[in-house]
């Protein structure tokens, strides 16, 4: 399991050569797109990542979240359009209503969980989630996890639980470990790489 210092550190380090070595891979119609509904620590990075970094604008990417999180937009304040932009692509809705509805998610080959914000009394946890993803024809799939249990046990329970769902699910996975220890309570989390 690697450790990171910060959600900033475990991108940069972890997820970004990751995309890039295999960047064709994940392309739809030319163009790189990511599903986000990770809504970690203030500073909102996964936005700032995927614009600067990963050179994800935000019309390619596809944003699952609780309307709360536009009641603070001071990290949009570099992009002064980029409300518009995002605001345009949000589904108003968490993925708890959806999986209580029975529905399936269509998400992009990148793609961005996090169970801290949401999803926390969804029944199964983060395996229930996944059940629910539909991915769009790509090569390679990426998804990139974080458990919302607040008891280490029960957060390494929960993505073990999730790695199975999703070697039950699909071919040639490839998984990566990795926690998140600067705040009171350490991140637990995973990627996977793999193709359907």
């Amino acid at each position: 399991m690697k450790d990171f210092s910060s959600v900033e550190k475990m991108l940069e380090e972890l997820i970004l050569p990751v995309i890039l070595h295999d960047r064709e891979s994940y392309l739809i119609d030319d163009k790189l797109k990511m599903t986000t509904s990770w809504i970690v620590i203030e500073d909102n990075i996964e936005f700032k990542f995927s614009y600067e970094k990963l050179n994800i604008p935000f019309g390619n990417m596809q944003v699952i979240v609780n309307p709360a999180f536009f009641s603070t937009l001071e990290h949009f304040n570099d992009s002064p359009d980029a409300y518009h932009k995002i605001s345009k692509n949000v589904i108003w809705e968490s993925i708890d209503s959806i999986i209580k509805r029975g529905m399936s998610i269509n998400v992009y080959p990148i793609l961005f969980i996090s169970l801290n914000s949401c999803f926390t009394k969804t029944k199964n946890g983060l395996a229930n989630v996944i059940n629910k993803l539909e991915y769009s024809k790509s090569k390679k799939q990426l998804i990139i996890s974080i458990s919302s249990e607040e008891v280490e046990k029960k957060k390494i329970e929960e993505i073990e639980n999730a790695k199975q769902n999703l070697m039950d699910n699909y071919e040639d996975i490839v998984f990566e470990d990795f926690k998140i220890s600067n705040k009171e309570i350490e991140y637990y989390g995973f990627t996977g790489c793999f193709s359907k």
